[in-house]
């Protein structure tokens, strides 16, 4: 993660450059952003474990069973730092997000019964993304802007106590997607507050170098974030 913000500090430390020299007009989509924002939601886990035991944090086996698949529905936290830059009509840019999960209760089912079995998690996802955002009025001077923006990205974890809930992270396949609606409002010159709901799609597999065991996760998870954007254009 410590390359990760590098690397988004050398995209803004370029946006900054090309900002200095940029001479276009103040139209919609004509801005370069940096954003940070922060959001809460509700996220909807569909799991399955193959071969793999789901254990207690002190390791003793909590369930057990060759095919155990669970639902499960948590809270969500967020916290996003972005960048952003035009071409032609459109805004494209880089982001990080650190995003709380905290999972409390999980939905055992079977062919027979559903279980319900008690969790007390915290789990951290760190991720990273590329974005692209399309302002529906492009060459509007309106103080207020309304955009459709995309994510897709991939992400890491930290913080899981019972550690075969996925599996090792060696190798996993872990990724991402969001999509989602920005509006925006300038408050004063260069600084515009936003809101963003969005929708989101996670999808986790353990390496094959795991097998026979294997952990799949889709979690599907629906903020609302808002923060502040500043716009670098000096024009």
């Amino acid at each position: 993660m410590k390359r990760s913000v590098l690397i988004l500090l050398s995209l803004l430390c370029t946006g900054l450059l090309q900002a200095q020299y940029y001479h276009g007009a103040t139209a919609s989509y004509d801005r370069y952003y940096i954003g940070a924002s922060v959001g809460s939601g509700t996220a909807y886990w569909d799991s399955h474990l193959h071969d793999n035991d789901l254990l207690n944090k002190d390791g003793s086996v909590l369930v057990n069973g060759q095919d155990i698949h669970f639902k499960a529905k948590n809270s969500t936290q967020l916290a996003d730092l972005n960048v952003q830059f035009p071409l032609y009509l459109i805004r494209y840019g880089f982001g990080l997000s650190f995003e709380n999960f905290s999972l409390d209760k999980l939905s055992i089912q079977n062919q027979t019964s559903n279980t319900i079995v008690l969790m007390d998690e915290q789990i951290v996802f760190d991720k990273m993304y590329a974005q692209v955002e399309f302002p529906f009025f492009p060459h509007s001077k309106s103080p207020l802007s309304i955009n459709a923006n995309f994510h897709i990205g991939y992400f890491g974890y930290h913080g899981v106590k019972r550690l075969n809930l996925f599996g090792g992270d060696h190798l996993a396949t872990s990724y991402f997607g969001t999509l989602g609606v920005t509006v925006d409002y300038r408050l004063y010159p260069h600084c515009y507050l936003f809101a963003m709901p969005f929708y989101e799609l996670k999808y986790y597999k353990s390496s094959s170098l795991d097998g026979p065991a294997m952990v799949q996760h889709n979690i599907s998870t629906i903020v609302f974030s808002g923060g502040i954007r500043i716009d670098l254009n000096t024009r």
